[in-house]
């Protein structure tokens, strides 16, 4: 599989500063759209991720306060990557099918999101499904929060995951 790499240095990152540097270099060349947002992974395992917003000018709104799409957009790359982590990509395809946001408090700095999953739990709920099924639907709940601890945001992700040999493409 050529992105099996990619998995390497994820793995690598949990324990080295440089391999979470190199990580965080290719998340943003592999996903252009959220490159000038700034994401950072800062902790990184199976089924764990973490990652910060900075606080800078591209990610604020009329109001000086972090924009609510890119908190929702944080809010999905948490989830996303965390349920990655736990997935073979040569053998599964993720797939966003619904987003909702719930807005808490008003970001006015940097925020982390933590995003941690079960590995036994997922592996009952998605992956001996999928040895019987076409396909699953794996909500996950992400809340993100500013320095100071105050819940922002909250992020429910609905990701409809498949295994290769089901994807249906013209």
């Amino acid at each position: 599989m050529k992105d099996k790499w990619i998995w390497s240095i994820a793995e690598k990152s949990e324990q080295s500063r440089f391999y979470r540097f190199l990580l965080n270099l290719i998340l943003r060349k592999a996903i252009p759209f959220n490159a000038p947002h700034g994401f950072r992974v800062y902790s990184i395992s199976k089924g764990r991720v973490g990652v910060k917003l900075p606080n800078k000018r591209v990610n604020r709104n009329h109001v000086n306060s972090i924009h609510a799409c890119v908190l929702a957009a944080l809010c999905e790359y948490v989830a996303g990557l965390a349920v990655m982590t736990l997935l073979e990509p040569s053998k599964y395809r993720m797939v966003l099918k619904s987003l909702h946001m719930e807005y808490h408090y008003r970001a006015k700095g940097e925020v982390h999101c933590l995003y941690d999953i079960d590995p036994k739990k997922f592996e009952q709920d998605v992956i001996l499904v999928l040895d019987k099924n076409d396909s699953v639907f794996y909500e996950t709940e992400s809340r993100a929060t500013d320095l100071d601890g105050n819940v922002v945001c909250t992020g429910r992700a609905m990701w409809q995951i498949k295994k290769w040999s089901q994807v249906r493409s013209k």
